[in-house]
């Protein structure tokens, strides 16, 4: 079935173009439904995000301004001088009349805040006074151990009741409370109490908002208790939430914190350092994407059911003038030339009719004349290269045999001489392209026996070959010029004896010319100027040129199966590798 399939679109351009016709469709329908369905989720979620972060803020913002009021109002009660006059009085005032007069000026305050459910005092002196109308319990829930401990203390303590108020007879609902000490202005002693109230109804209506059908917000105390919420207390939504709450360092501003199906949100009041947990789900940031989909999904097939529809017709449209060119390129195949050819429109494809059977005519007569020339050029251009070998070189070797025949040193002008002599018939090479390894190793090595006797105290060299490529054939002439670079511009002008390693190595199908030395090297700016000089730069290649003399000469014999590198770093000192594929003579 695969291979019946493959069969109908290699062999059949018609069936290509239906296919491509349709990818052309859907490919970029389908690149463009997923980012726009990407998109529109992830904007979707960013806005969800984006408004229960609002609405947190919102109630976090809130719910400080309720916690900060009943500090304040605390702060209030305790500074108030009516009640300072009333708690710290004549012994012989009526406790009642000091009672009324408390919870009257009680009643006043709470009306700062209506949602205070209650406040009420307690004093040594036995006045326990209240601003709501309900009586004091028989069993409170402040037991006198509690009323020393926060008499005694300098700082506010929070309590949460769920069976109801602290002191009061009103059981309905439970409330949270602050309590704080009273002070005597005048000797800065704790005289009393101060509780202010507000009921968890209360709490409940400013978190309940809306942040998706499973989410949630969580008022957490200082150290992370639940002091508030909508949900059960043991939900794995809310022990989620805490857990996470208690390792995530909150600081002032909003926190969000992606966790498995939820995302947090954490606010701490910045008046009680409180913190407010939003738990956002998941499902809600992303509960319009089906529809979405939906949306993409039919769109996308709409269009590929037009798509079959019209691509069949234009597709024998645009084949027509096709089979007819292959006819006639069938018939320029077999060598007739010049035949006519009839053109069925007046588009592209008319315009491609007439130039094949304008070049018909003379493209036999080209084909020969090209490869004729290619040829020509090709061995051109290399004669060409090689003329261009440095001829100082003989003129400086002859300058010091001479040299060393006034100096009466025979023996070093017949090893001269004979390293000269192996010098230039390796180079001559009885009129070669291609020598071996050997052949190109021992003109190499010449050359470095008459530069080590010129210039024995500025350099010291090593030269190794790899017995199992001595006979790989190789481009002539590409180790001397580069050795010649590495003398002249990295070892001659450096203040330091340098050594010069010159490796012919085997590696897989080839062979690898390695040359090193420790040199002055090169800056980067330097590297990077020589390295475009390969790229045919012509304005810059006149500054090197021995080694484009050899990169052009390996280029045009090898016919690129090369590679080319240089490394070089001031101060340290330069390398190139050549790696060449095995050739064989033409």
């Amino acid at each position: 079935m695969l291979e019946k399939i493959k069969d109908e679109f290699l062999y059949s351009l018609g069936n290509r173009l239906f296919l491509y016709f349709t990818l052309l469709m859907v490919v970029p329908l389908a690149v463009v439904g997923v980012f726009v369905y990407i998109i529109s989720v992830q904007h979707i979620s960013d806005m969800a995000l984006e408004s229960s972060t609002q609405i947190i803020e919102k109630v976090s913002s809130e719910m400080d301004s309720l916690l900060t009021d009943m500090v304040y109002i605390s702060n209030l009660v305790d500074n108030d001088e009516l009640i300072e006059q009333v708690v710290v009085g004549d012994a012989a005032e009526s406790l009642s009349l000091a009672v009324q007069t408390t919870e009257e000026r009680l009643r006043e305050i709470n009306e700062f805040r209506t949602d205070i459910a209650a406040i009420y005092v307690r004093t040594d002196a036995g006045i326990e006074a209240k601003s709501r109308y309900y009586p004091f319990s028989d069993e409170p829930f402040l037991t006198n151990a509690d009323y020393e401990r926060i008499k005694n203390r300098t700082y506010a303590e929070w309590f949460v009741s769920d069976k109801g108020s602290l002191m009061l007879a009103n059981r309905n609902t439970g409330v949270l409370a602050v309590a704080a000490a009273l002070t005597d202005a005048a000797t800065g002693r704790p005289n009393g109490i101060v509780v202010v109230e507000v009921l968890q109804n209360t709490l409940h209506t400013m978190l309940d908002v809306n942040i998706g059908q499973q989410g949630a917000v969580l008022l957490l105390n200082e150290q992370n208790e639940l002091v508030s919420t909508l949900l059960d207390a043991k939900s794995e939504t809310v022990t989620d939430a805490i857990a996470v709450s208690a390792r995530t360092a909150i600081g002032k501003q909003l926190c969000v914190v992606d966790d498995r199906r939820d995302m947090l949100l954490f606010q701490r009041l910045p008046s009680s350092s409180w913190v407010l947990a939003g738990v956002v789900p998941k499902s809600f940031l992303r509960q319009n994407g089906k529809l979405i989909l939906g949306s993409i999904l039919v769109t996308a097939t709409l269009a590929l059911l037009c798509n079959i529809a019209v691509s069949k017709r234009l597709r024998d449209y645009e084949l027509r003038p096709i089979r007819s060119m292959i006819a006639y390129v069938r018939t320029v195949q077999e060598g007739c030339f010049g035949e006519p050819i009839t053109v069925v429109r007046d588009d592209e494809i008319g315009e491609l009719a007439k130039n094949i059977q304008s070049m018909s005519g003379r493209i036999g007569s080209l084909v020969n004349a090209v490869k004729e020339e290619q040829e020509q050029l090709r061995m051109a251009e290399f004669k060409a290269m090689q003329a261009q070998i440095n001829p100082h070189f003989l003129y400086n070797t002859l300058d010091s045999i001479a040299w060393l025949s006034r100096d009466g040193e025979n023996q070093r002008v017949v090893e001269m001489v004979q390293a000269l002599t192996t010098f230039f018939r390796t180079g001559l090479s009885r009129g070669r392209d291609i020598i071996t390894v050997g052949e190109e190793v021992r003109h190499v090595r010449s050359y470095l026996t008459i530069q080590k006797m010129r210039y024995h105290q500025q350099f010291d060299y090593m030269l190794y070959l790899d017995p199992t490529v001595e006979s790989f054939l190789v481009p002539k002439l590409i180790l001397q010029p580069l050795v010649e670079n590495a003398l002249y511009h990295g070892i001659k002008t450096s203040t330091h004896k340098c050594m010069l390693f010159v490796n012919v190595l085997s590696v897989e199908d080839g062979v690898l010319f390695e040359i090193l030395d420790n040199g002055i090297g090169m800056t980067a700016e330097k590297l990077e100027q020589l390295r475009n000089t390969l790229e045919r730069r012509e304005d810059e290649r006149a500054e090197s040129f021995g080694l484009i003399n050899v990169y052009d000469r390996i280029q045009t014999l090898t016919r690129g199966h090369f590679n080319f590198n240089i490394q070089s770093e001031q101060g340290i000192g330069t390398s190139i590798t050549i790696r060449i594929h095995r050739l064989t003579e033409e």
